[in-house]
């Protein structure tokens, strides 16, 4: 049953409806508290309404729940990106690549963390590896562009 509730939730979040899916994602961790998922999913809400320390709140908990939980740690490293946490944000998402080598998204987002950080070279190594894992990758290209001067 909780299922439902979280696959409504995720439905009612792709058509931008926030508060909804915050309902349905609460009702399926009422009815099982201890699923990482639904916790990694209030985190995400959080998010997205501003609310970055609860969202590392209910993330934290999805750890401690699932200590390999690859979405959740790096969604951890996004909320640390966007607070301007750089150095625990590379801590999530290297951990997230260390779980999931082949996880794109973290490994832009180091990209790009390491070249906030002045990391030319590391940055442009998990760019190329991106491009590796998807050579469609525009932002990826971009990046690498604008660290090459092109």
């Amino acid at each position: 049953m909780e299922q439902a509730h979280t696959n409504l939730g995720t439905a009612l979040i792709s058509q931008g409806l926030v508060e909804e899916a915050l309902a349905q994602f609460l009702k399926a961790m009422e009815l099982n508290p201890y699923k990482a998922k639904a916790y990694n999913n209030l985190g995400a809400v959080m998010d997205l309404q501003g609310q970055s320390e609860k969202a590392l709140v209910y993330y934290q908990r999805a750890l401690d729940l699932s200590p390999l939980s690859v979405p959740t740690y790096n969604n951890i490293g996004k909320t640390h990106m966007d607070l301007g946490n750089l150095d625990e944000a590379a801590a999530y998402f290297a951990r997230a690549i260390a779980i999931q080598p082949d996880l794109a998204d973290a490994h832009f987002r180091l990209g790009l963390v390491r070249a906030n950080q002045g990391n030319i070279q590391e940055a442009t190594s998990h760019f190329q590896q991106v491009l590796q894992l998807n050579p469609a990758h525009r932002d990826a290209q971009q990046q690498l562009m604008a660290l090459n001067g092109e």
